[in-house]
């Protein structure tokens, strides 16, 4: 290679590095916040600005959303755990797929059922019968999950008009 070329890739590989140095300390911009989490992501904030959305998707008023949503809170939650095909949000896979835990929310009873049929699962020594009681307990504890769902769901449209139930359709939290 030619001291020019040397020269010309030195040069390109400093201004990359101070443009890149650059953007990686620039303040967070409006609307990222400085929240906690990996880079600046903060899912307490992300929930507040999916509800108001959600109420801005609805027409609902400050004071119909306080009746409203809670309840849309509990059927998204269940929706979500349901949905979620055992994996949970803002967890990564560990060794072998498993999702690795972060931070200390508790865990539902399907979740736990997840979890211990992935244990079994885990253990090549599992026998027949083990994974069949653990396949059980989960398909069990998700029959219950899609109970309280209904029941979560029943109590949403009681107090929500036909618009507001068409709009939760489309958005997949009703039926």
């Amino acid at each position: 290679m030619s001291w020019r070329t040397v020269a010309m890739v030195a040069a390109v590989a400093l201004v990359g590095s101070l443009l890149a140095g650059t953007v990686y300390c620039q303040q967070a911009g409006p609307g990222r916040g400085a929240g906690g989490g990996r880079g600046g992501w903060d899912p307490e904030q992300m929930r507040q600005r999916m509800a108001e959305r959600m109420r801005e998707a609805l027409g609902a008023t400050e004071e119909e959303w306080a009746l409203l949503g809670p309840r849309v809170q509990k059927v998204q939650d269940l929706s979500g755990q349901l949905n979620m095909g055992g994996m949970r949000m803002g967890t990564r896979g560990g060794p072998g797929g498993r999702p690795v835990r972060r931070g200390a929310e508790p865990q539902s009873e399907l979740q736990k059922a997840v979890d211990a049929l992935r244990e079994t699962l885990a253990d090549a020594n599992s026998t027949a019968d083990q994974i069949r009681t653990g396949l059980t307990a989960m398909r069990e504890a998700r029959e219950k999950v899609k109970e309280q769902l209904d029941v979560a769901q029943k109590e949403l449209r009681e107090v929500i008009t036909m618009r507001q139930e068409a709009q939760l359709v489309l958005m997949g939290l009703l039926d």
